[in-house]
């Protein structure tokens, strides 16, 4: 099967158009107008030199799309290989380009060129400043941004370099500077859905400003385990050597994959199912050819879940977790048999034998299936990635080897055996913002959610905040306030109800802290309650429903 987006080979460092020395085009006469750098970014059109007509119609063009007005047409003035190159972004192909110019709209409540000046017109090379003011959707004040903009042409015409130094800003390639190249350069376009024909060359007369078809469900697809529950409550848990009499045994539906896509489809709905839902949940997984197993089916199916990926494992039992609660507290201990669940290996995932995994718009995974399937999905899928590596593994897991995943949910004890920092450096929250910072530059991850409990949740993103020379901003949610009851199924539901707004931003805006607040009040819902499945709320239950 092809790599919907196989890791691009580095770049050598040779193969960086080096930064423009900005003195020698930007200085002004009047040291006044200069920066303390003794540099003039900001234009002014009338010192613009000449220039043709051929390269005042790319100019134009690549305006056009500063100002989010980004067309199929304006787009064309790009080879399709070539180089997009700014402070905050790498892009190696048009496509890629695109996914930038796309994202404007998105981000923006309005950007508009105030001024340009074509400081220099080669026939392969053409240089000019442009100011633009940029008005955040979420700020609400204008910004005016100036840029030293070089462009460098092919043979044809096209512009195969495109240099962006805007306010002086650095052009590291490397470090932090390299996550964010990499995140901007190779995952934007997930978001953005520019125009799959920018992929390839196509006369003027063929092109289209159509925008890119948007499908009538957002598809969630959950790989992951499927097991029976043998729960057993008790006033406390057991000493060693100790026998209790519990105060209740009953057997009912889990695995983190199917309690994940139980939360997704539950909370993607009203329970009475009249009323129609945009999101459509796609279950993968095995199963034992057992009463367990084809009860689990029936099970999840009743819920609305599509589990045609779900395969019968003539030979191996269903996968088993044997739970103890403790009544006071609502705590568990869960001792896990996977069965079934680890015959899902690297070999399974081809395109014939599921379709679907191709073409879904979020993807939702766990570490109840051999890890090395796990990488082997993220290695091939272009739906943005929900990763909740849990439980945490024996054998450490390193986020390098996971490099195309937006969001990653992790509770305490797994950041601390992710991260390697001890879990009483976790548990200080001032000190969270170092741990996902270094999770982020190790994993390239846009969004990052710790839980922690009673403690309530910390969230990091890449964007606004100052940290090391880089964007960042990270907030935290408190926790509900709830009488617990049984936490089995509380992890579970929190990446459910986030699956679900991220499905519900595809295209759109994804706002993190909304995503991680209702997550949070959903899993409150659940620990209200008893049992794994069973305790998952339908949205009707949510005050945003």
């Amino acid at each position: 099967m092809a790599n919907p987006h196989p890791t691009p080979a580095p770049i050598p460092h040779g193969s960086y158009e080096p930064r423009r020395d900005p003195h020698s085009l930007t200085s002004n006469p009047d040291p006044s107008k200069n920066s303390s750098s003794g540099v003039d970014y900001e234009p002014h059109p009338s010192s613009s030199v000449k220039i043709s007509p051929e390269h005042e119609k790319i100019v134009k063009a690549i305006t056009n799309l500063y100002s989010g007005s980004a067309s199929e047409e304006d787009m064309q003035v790009y080879a399709a290989e070539s180089v997009y190159d700014d402070p905050w972004s790498f892009c190696d192909t048009r496509y890629k380009i695109a996914g930038q110019w796309y994202g404007i709209p998105k981000l923006m409540a309005s950007s508009k060129t105030l001024a340009t000046e074509v400081v220099s017109d080669k026939p392969s090379e053409i240089i000019f400043k442009l100011q633009q003011e940029y008005t955040p959707r979420v700020l609400h004040f204008s910004k005016p941004v100036n840029s030293l903009i070089t462009l460098t042409l092919d043979k044809e015409g096209k512009v195969k370099y495109h240099k962006d130094q805007w306010n002086e800003k650095d052009y590291s390639h490397e470090g932090l500077g390299k996550v964010m190249k990499t995140l901007n350069g190779d995952h934007l376009t997930k978001i953005t859905r520019p125009p799959g024909d920018l992929h390839t060359l196509r006369p003027p007369n063929e092109i289209t400003s159509l925008p890119p078809a948007v499908p009538s469900k957002m598809q969630i697809l959950v790989i992951g385990s499927m097991n029976t529950d043998l729960v057993t409550r008790t006033s406390r848990i057991p000493q060693a050597g100790e026998t209790l009499t519990s105060q209740s045994f009953e057997t009912g539906y889990g695995g983190k994959g199917a309690n994940q896509a139980v939360a997704c489809a539950r909370l993607s709905r009203h329970r009475d199912a009249k009323k129609p839902t945009n999101i459509e949940v796609k279950m993968v997984g095995a199963v034992g050819d057992d009463n367990y197993g084809h009860e689990i089916i029936k099970s999840l199916t009743k819920d609305g879940i599509n589990c045609s990926g779900v395969q019968l494992a003539k030979e191996l039992n269903t996968g088993t977790a044997v739970i103890i609660v403790e009544e006071k507290t609502g705590e568990n201990r869960i001792l896990l048999s996977p069965g079934a669940n680890h015959s899902l290996r690297p070999r399974f995932w081809g395109q014939e034998e599921y379709p679907e995994f191709l073409k879904v718009d979020v993807l939702v995974l766990q570490l109840e299936i051999p890890q090395e399937t796990v990488k082997s999905i993220v290695a091939n899928t272009s739906a943005q990635v929900v990763f909740n590596p849990a439980p945490a593994p024996d054998v450490p897991l390193r986020l390098e080897d996971y490099t195309h995943i937006e969001h990653l949910i992790i509770n305490e004890t797994e950041t601390s055996m992710i991260s390697g920092f001890p879990i009483d450096f976790i548990n200080h929250e001032e000190l969270l913002p170092t741990v996902a910072a270094l999770l982020h530059e190790k994993g390239q991850i846009w969004n990052i959610v710790i839980t922690r409990g009673s403690k309530g949740v910390f969230y990091s993103t890449v964007g606004k905040q100052r940290y090391d020379g880089n964007e960042r901003f990270h907030g935290s949610v408190k926790a509900e306030e709830v009488n617990v009851v049984d936490t089995t199924a509380a992890g579970d539901t929190f990446v459910g109800a986030y699956a679900v707004e991220v499905a519900n931003s595809v295209g759109g805006k994804f706002d993190l802290r909304e995503a991680v607040v209702r997550a949070n009040k959903a899993a409150a819902k659940t620990v209200e309650r008893k049992g794994a499945q069973s305790a998952i709320p339908w949205l009707d239950e949510m005050p945003w429903s």
